[in-house]
C-alpha cells in the first residue's frame, strides 16, 4: 500500500485525512521488497501506520496488504521505511504485527 500526502489523489488513490492511498491489483502476489518497489516508483512508499483511526481505514479497505514495516536490515528490530524504529508503546502491540496486499501511501 502506497501513501501520498496531497489534497486531490490520482484516480485509483482513496483518500484519508492528508494522505492519499492506493493498493496494487488484488491477483498480483508480490514480496515485501518488490511492493515497496512498486510504491516507490508511483512515487509514494508502503504505508506508515501510526493510529488507529488509520489502521482502520487500511483494514478496512484492503483486507491484505504490505506496509511500511520490517527488519530486514536485523532480525527482530522492526522499523519503518522512513528509518524510525517501532519502538514500544503506541499502538503497535508484540504478536500484533499482521502480514497485510502491496498498499502505498503517499
Amino acid at each position: 500500500m502506497a501513501a501520498l500526502s496531497d489534497k486531490h489523489c490520482h484516480l485509483g488513490w482513496v483518500k484519508f485525512n492528508n494522505s492519499c492511498y492506493y493498493a496494487s491489483e488484488k491477483r498480483a502476489k508480490k514480496t515485501w521488497e518488490t511492493s515497496r518497489q512498486d510504491c516507490l516508483e508511483r512515487g509514494s512508499d508502503l504505508v506508515i501506520i501510526t493510529t488507529n483511526a488509520e489502521l482502520n481505514v487500511v483494514t478496512t479497505l484492503y483486507t491484505r496488504t504490505w506496509i511500511g514495516l520490517s527488519d530486514i536490515a536485523q532480525e527482530g528490530k522492526w522499523k519503518w521505511v522512513d528509518g524510525t524504529d517501532l519502538g514500544d508503546g503506541g499502538f503497535w502491540q508484540t504478536g500484533e504485527l499482521i502480514i497485510f496486499k502491496v498498499m502505498c501511501q503517499c
